[in-house]
């Protein structure tokens, strides 16, 4: 399990999967027409910034913990072994705790 621990970029993988998948769906809902395209390229590089200096990896060998810096506080989000991620917390509660 120790080779398959996730590594902190897919830990933050996951997280900008979830909510860019919450993000695409609130633009092509919004009506923007043609501005989609340019929407979502700027809601993904504001998520990036956001997510690479908000979230974090506990490393306990066998598995891994998503953590979301908020308040000063880590709160964790998800964990990782076998390669994979799996988040606690939906697109829309992370959206919260981003804020």
């Amino acid at each position: 399990m120790t080779f398959t621990n996730p590594p902190l970029e897919d830990h933050k993988a996951a997280v900008k999967t979830e909510y860019m998948a919450m993000i695409d769906e609130e633009i092509d809902n919004s009506g923007l027409g043609k501005l989609k395209t340019i929407g979502k390229g700027l809601g993904g590089m504001i998520l990036d910034g956001a997510i690479d200096s908000r979230i974090s990896r506990a490393n306990y060998i066998a598995f891994s913990l998503t953590q979301i810096q908020r308040n000063n506080e880590k709160e964790i989000i998800g964990i990782g072994f076998f390669g994979n991620v799996f988040l606690l917390a939906d697109a829309e509660e992370m959206r919260e705790k981003l804020k």
